[in-house]
């Protein structure tokens, strides 16, 4: 996976930035950024000198009043299949009309930089983007790597790259947030590594958080501290934190418990989410999708849904709020401002119309399966 065009304008230290051309090519790749400080050749095309997806920056001095070879060089580096051009507005303040529409007929990105920041300050910007992105590409390879290995040694091998001073004994945190390296990212990173045996690591749409340690004595307390750590740099936290697993053969295990917790946790709109405390969640979070979960839900809640269409009873809600509360009335009551006979009223009502009246255990059942898959499938 790479960065693209249009990524790399929405940095900071790009917002000042026009596109001057080519607009339609701003999802091409960029695996390099480079500067050309002179004039091209056409045998550069044969070299190493112009490369396939690499970014180019210029202030285009040498091209100064010479729209040919402005023209030659944009169509030299759309041959070579490069990214795009990103050009100073020191010497060229806009394109010759010839080399816009050439840009624009072959979807090929030109933008026009304030040249009040420095070349290097650019450079270095975008380069650690593009570095970042082909990191990040390197983290999903190894976590993915570990998740479908059944080889112990290779497992190993790849939890040694993410980090060689892990102790015996893991804990899992995966948490949603900017994998974007921005300044809470490295700011956290900064914190995190501050222990050898602990290790930050971006994955797909969130960023993990190992932790190691010989015993279990404090494990709570420093997970604790940790969550709170992660909540001072990334606001809406959606965490999930595994069990504590002993050995490289149960990293695997550690890495899917906080990934189903984290995935509960973006569900049902908690902070955090213990895989511990999941319950019937571990189950449901992997059928919940199925045809016939669905099915059972809609079945469930169809006749609820259509007599709240003609009244004002909003039994469904009624029936979410009183299995979050484990079916006691008087808690219920409390959550929807009203008596508790209102309640129980309403919980003999949902009974009726699910022909589950005189079935108290089976209703609560049926009742608390049907609420939790809809809050995982809503």
């Amino acid at each position: 996976m790479s960065i693209t065009v249009e990524q790399i304008l929405l940095k900071d230290i790009m917002r000042s930035s026009k596109i001057l051309a080519g607009s339609r090519g701003l999802s091409k790749e960029i695996k390099k950024i480079s500067f050309i400080d002179g004039p091209i050749d056409v045998k550069d095309k044969d070299t190493q000198i112009l490369s396939r997806n690499s970014f180019y920056i210029s202030s285009l001095y040498f091209t100064k009043n010479d729209t040919a070879y402005l023209k030659f060089l944009v169509q030299t580096l759309m041959e070579t299949e490069s990214s795009g051009l990103g050009i100073f507005d020191h010497f060229i303040k806009e394109i010759p009309v010839e080399v816009e529409e050439m840009a624009n007929r072959n979807g090929y990105p030109i933008i026009m930089i304030n040249s009040d920041i420095p070349y290097n300050e650019i450079i270095v910007a975008l380069t650690e983007e593009v570095l970042a992105e082909q990191q990040h590409t390197v983290n999903n390879i190894i976590i993915d790597s570990i998740l479908h290995s059944n080889n112990t040694y290779s497992e190993k091998r790849m939890i040694n790259l993410i980090n060689k001073s892990f102790k015996e004994n893991i804990v899992t945190v995966y948490f949603s947030g900017n994998r974007k390296y921005s300044k809470s990212y490295y700011k956290l990173a900064l914190r995190i590594s501050m222990k050898k045996e602990y290790s930050l690591f971006p994955y797909l749409k969130g960023i993990f958080i190992f932790m190691s340690f010989n015993d279990a004595v404090d494990m709570d307390s420093e997970v604790n501290k940790t969550i709170e750590l992660v909540s001072e740099f990334y606001s809406n936290l959606r965490a999930g934190i595994s069990n504590m697993h002993s050995g490289y053969n149960m990293f695997k295990q550690c890495i899917s418990e906080a990934m189903l917790a984290q995935d509960l946790s973006d569900t049902l709109g908690k902070e955090v989410s213990r895989y511990d405390d999941l319950g019937v969640y571990k189950i449901l979070l992997n059928m919940a999708m199925t045809d016939t979960a669905i099915d059972f839900k809609e079945e469930f809640f169809a006749p609820l849904k259509k007599h709240d269409e003609i009244n004002s009873l909003n039994l469904v809600n009624a029936a979410r709020i009183f299995v979050k509360n484990e079916g006691n009335y008087r808690k219920t009551a409390e959550d929807m401002f009203l008596h508790e006979n209102s309640v129980r009223y309403r919980m003999k009502l949902i009974q009726e119309l699910t022909n589950l009246e005189g079935r108290k255990v089976s209703f609560y059942e049926q009742l608390s399966l049907a609420v939790r898959i809809m809050e995982i499938t809503q």
